[in-house]
């Protein structure tokens, strides 16, 4: 509109923006800029313009130009703010927030930006409080209820996060992200239901909502629904397809096979997916945050899982080399010396140094390694506070929570400039398996927490013990092996329950001999099935016991699964529910015998059964994830009821459940012997001694 007076080609575009003319607005605003180039108003109009268009760029330029020539415009800071957040430049937009909020403490908006930005940063704490300090200014904003939801789940705070996530739905119904993040905290308590149907309600809202879908497919698989997830999947890589969709659907592995037949297609199908995505030259920024997948189930399938294990890891590192960065003090011209200069800095990394089997293990090296040989740092993934996770902390030199962030945590252990990291279960925790990847300590190693390799290639040591793997086993090692002659744990001596329990505690009648498997029931692979059948078959008044999964379709998959298997009447198998540890160690105790699976059996189950003096009968197997439970017999110096066949191991199962003397015999053995697999200070000695023969080797030129 040349020739058009200043004033009036602004009040134009502002009529033009108000009635959603947005392209005749822009060029107007921009025609006014051009003879009033500082008019901050102006700037503020076509930043938001620029905002409503998705042009961020523009916006944050027009925008930040609007602060520089009135820094006080407070709508302008607070409208900088969220186009930073969008742009994904986190720290400018808590610059932006900061600002907006200084110049109006008041706002609610200022307030919940800032706790947006803090929350992506990983300052965790900081969000909360910046949510709260909204919902303070403003007490029903359900955007800040939705952020301090979102921030309590990132603390893994669950039922504070869902109460505020609910109110917060109730005050702003038809949320799809905050419905999103209540899926996300009922799916972290394993309320799978309920998550199933709340992802349902933000795709019901917004049906092209990636990471509802994402979430949608994720709980699919865990809840059994294979067929289900491929298709929420297929749907979200229809609707934006993406190489972590494609990795996604590769590794949904189901958490339970119908047969051995379906073993064999779920891995063929795994390996031509994965050599199809090697060569597809597709790239992941953040595996953790865009894919968050391992293999996990792999390891329950009886077999060498180190080809696949290794293709999987490939598959990561072509798409995201950068996972494999190395930390400053890992170069060799930046190496710390070794023993003898000082103690050596070992990093124990893992998300359940809490009330959980992984603490029960490895935990006691936190307090008891040699301090005048060790530092001795515990660094915790995401994952519950409680009271056995903050003793831990106490009783290491330093401890630290890492951010559910790949960059940050990757960041903070650097700066920890470990000589040894170790990670006691690498492929139970997506955060640890990624984190892995990196060279963040000159001796990195990993153990049987998950008894299965890594295959990755930073990994240097897997430690294990003579037993567990032979010289001449049945499975492969990315890592170099490390035998220990004792179980590479050390084991706190658990005491006698509070109390004595009964069958009738657990609802089981008392006139029937019970047969208590423990396990999760993805550990009960097919093969095991026979052997169930054969001591049903073979004791009229066997009563088969195990535990829940996670969800009713586990149970329903695995009593189909019998159903075809083997003849029998369904109510001789029944299924407890979830418990207590207190209770777990008391159902142990009320059991005929103890059943140890093919061909992944307990590690954590063992000794607890062990230091109660009940006996569990056991069928090792070639791969070391079932031979956990004959290192224990050996390291006690006893037979134990180890079978050499399935048809000796329903012969020992059925003796142990009838024959009271049999029983009470290896009974006494176990008591007179178990003081060998709890507090063993030789297991301590060798873990000493590798770490600082590794640390010594590494720094030797």
């Amino acid at each position: 509109m040349p020739g058009t007076p200043p004033a009036d080609l602004l009040e134009a575009a502002r009529g033009l923006h108000a009635a959603g003319h947005v392209d005749r607005a822009g060029r107007l605003y921009l025609d006014y800029l051009e003879q009033c180039p500082d008019d901050a108003a102006a700037l503020y109009c076509l930043g938001i313009l620029s905002l409503q268009t998705g042009d961020l760029d523009q916006a944050a330029h027009s925008l930040g130009l609007a602060l520089k020539h009135n820094g006080c415009l407070a709508e302008a800071a607070l409208a900088l703010g969220f186009a930073q957040l969008k742009r994904g430049d986190f720290p400018s937009a808590l610059d932006a927030f900061d600002r907006a909020a200084a110049l109006d403490p008041g706002d609610a908006h200022a307030h919940n930006g800032r706790g947006v930005a803090l929350l992506a940063l990983g300052r965790v704490d900081e969000a909360l409080a910046a949510h709260r300090q909204a919902q303070a200014a403003q007490p029903d904003s359900p955007d800040a209820l939705a952020g301090q939801g979102n921030a309590l789940l990132a603390l893994c705070r669950y039922g504070e996060a869902e109460a505020a996530l609910r109110r917060a739905l109730e005050l702003g119904p038809g949320s799809p992200e905050t419905a999103n993040s209540l899926g996300a905290t009922l799916k972290a308590q394993d309320r799978l239901d309920e998550a199933c149907r709340m992802f349902q309600v933000a795709l019901a809202a917004r049906p092209d909502f990636p990471e509802a879908l994402a979430n949608l497919g994720s709980t699919q698989k865990e809840m059994g629904l294979a067929l289900e997830a491929r298709q929420t999947y297929l749907r979200a890589q229809a609707l934006a397809p993406s190489p972590a969709l494609a990795l996604r659907l590769a590794l949904l592995l189901p958490p339970l096979v119908s047969s051995r037949a379906q073993i064999d297609e779920v891995r063929l199908d795994l390996e031509k997916n994965l050599r199809q995505l090697a060569g597809s030259g597709q790239r992941l920024s953040d595996p953790h945050a865009e894919v968050g997948e391992t293999a996990f189930y792999l390891a329950y399938h009886g077999r060498d899982d180190l080809p696949l294990q290794r293709a999987v890891a490939r598959v990561y590192l072509d798409a995201c080399p950068e996972l494999a960065c190395a930390a400053e003090h890992c170069r060799p011209a930046a190496r710390r010396p070794g023993p003898g200069s000082g103690r050596i800095r070992l990093g124990l990394v893992s998300a359940y140094f809490c009330n959980h089997t992984i603490s029960k293990l490895f935990g006691g090296l936190v307090a008891r390694l040699d301090r005048r040989r060790f530092e001795v740092l515990l660094l915790r993934l995401p994952g519950p506070d409680d009271a056995r996770g903050r003793e831990l902390m106490r009783a290491a030199d330093r401890a630290a929570f890492l951010p559910d962030s790949l960059d940050r945590a990757r960041r903070m252990l650097a700066e920890a400039a470990c000589d040894v990291l170790f990670y006691p279960d690498i492929g139970m925790h997506p955060l640890s398996y990624f984190l892995a990847f990196a060279r963040l300590a000159p001796v990195q190693c990993v153990s049987f927490g998950h008894p299965v390799t890594t295959g990755i290639p930073n990994m240097d040591f897997f430690l294990s013990n003579r037993v567990m793997t032979p010289e001449h086993g049945g499975e492969g090692f990315s890592e170099s092996l490390v035998r220990f002659s004792r179980l590479p744990v050390y084991y706190e001596r658990p005491g006698p329950p509070a109390r004595r329990y009964a069958p009738a505690d657990f609802g089981l009648p008392d006139n029937r001999r019970i047969y208590l498997c423990p396990q999760s029931l993805f550990k009960f692979h097919p093969d095991f099935d026979a052997a169930l059948a054969g001591i049903l078959t073979r004791d009229p008044q066997a009563l088969l016991v195990t535990i829940q999964g996670k969800h009713p379709l586990w149970e329903a998959t695995l009593r189909r699964r019998f159903a075809s298997a083997f003849d029998h009447d369904p109510g001789r198998i029944a299924f407890l529910p979830r418990m207590k540890p207190e209770d777990f160690v008391g159902a142990l105790t009320v059991a005929d015998a103890v059943l140890d699976t093919f061909h992944f059996g307990g590690g954590n189950t063992t000794l607890e059964a062990l230091a109660q003096n009940v006996p569990v009968v056991t069928l090792p197997s070639a791969l070391l994830r079932g031979r956990i439970s004959l290192a224990c017999y050996r390291q006690m110096g006893i037979a134990g009821p180890v079978a050499e066949s399935a048809q000796e191991y329903v012969d020992m199962a059925v003796r142990l459940a009838c024959d009271r003397d049999y029983r009470e015999g290896f009974a006494r053995e176990i008591d007179e012997t178990k003081g060998a697999l709890f507090e063993d200070a030789l297991a301590l000695a060798e873990f000493e001694d590798f770490f600082e023969s590794a640390v010594r080797e590494k720094a030797a030129p």
